[in-house]
């Protein structure tokens, strides 16, 4: 080799161990102690995944607020869902004086049901149809009959059966008197007091005939406290007077029959 060919030579020699020496380096993949889990990125690549920002909360809504309930509304629309029922009341048209009658209410949400058998009472029954709740009270009041009530006044009334309600009344004077019927719903309200309707208030017209027997004696049982000191007390007196009298006379007379005159 001649002298002017061996720089030439170690120049190609140089370039060609930087060649080699650039192509080992870019084989060789980076240690760091451990794996990574991240792949490496060809050389001019630019990465398109987004930054990672820190999560923050979502902002709390405040709750919407809601109108406040109406009672009155909701009573309304309670009574409004009541279910279709019927009522039977039985009070007779004419009683006595003194004498005992049974008075009779049932009533039912079955539409088709007998309601008349078994009754005590001796009124014709009557039938009408009335909204039932599932919490009914029946009172039967008047001030011309005393009114004992054999049954409770406030009842539950559910299934197809019926409920009844039964009073004895007494008529307390004679004359045409009426007896007043007052049927009344209850229903529940959540969150408030329970709340009542009068659904029907009837009224039936009764004539009561005189009792000689029971009027004297309501007459005396109700005034006596006058009546005993001022006309019981001189009635006995002059009657004693009268038979004492009487008495003295017949005796006399039976002396002087007894001892004629000499």
């Amino acid at each position: 080799m001649s002298s002017r060919q061996r720089p030439w030579t170690i120049i190609t020699s140089i370039l060609i161990g930087l060649l080699l020496a650039g192509c080992a380096s870019q084989a060789t993949p980076p240690t760091d102690g451990g794996h990574t889990g991240v792949t490496p990125k060809p050389p001019g690549v630019i990465s398109t995944m987004p930054a990672q920002s820190t999560p923050t909360p979502a902002a709390i809504q405040p709750a919407t607020p809601q109108p406040p309930q109406d009672p009155a509304a909701m009573v309304q629309a309670e009574f409004s869902r009541l279910a279709a029922g019927r009522i039977l009341y039985n009070p007779p048209e004419e009683m006595t004086e003194g004498e005992r009658e049974r008075v009779e209410v049932r009533i039912t949400q079955n539409m088709t049901a007998s309601l008349t058998e078994g009754l005590k009472g001796s009124g014709a029954p009557r039938i009408e149809q009335i909204p039932v709740a599932s919490f009914m009270k029946v009172r039967l009041t008047s001030d011309s009959f005393d009114i004992t009530p054999v049954s409770s006044e406030e009842q539950i009334v559910a299934g197809d059966t019926y409920t009844q309600w039964a009073w004895d009344v007494v008529p307390q004077r004679s004359g045409t008197h009426a007896l007043i019927l007052v049927v009344t719903a209850r229903v529940k309200l959540a969150g408030f007091s329970d709340e009542q309707r009068d659904l029907d208030i009837i009224e039936r017209t009764i004539n009561v005939r005189v009792n000689p027997v029971y009027s004297v004696q309501s007459f005396i049982s109700n005034n006596g406290d006058w009546l005993f000191p001022t006309v019981l007390v001189p009635l006995i007196m002059a009657l004693g007077g009268w038979v004492w009298k009487n008495y003295s006379k017949r005796k006399n007379s039976g002396s002087e029959t007894n001892n004629p005159p000499q």
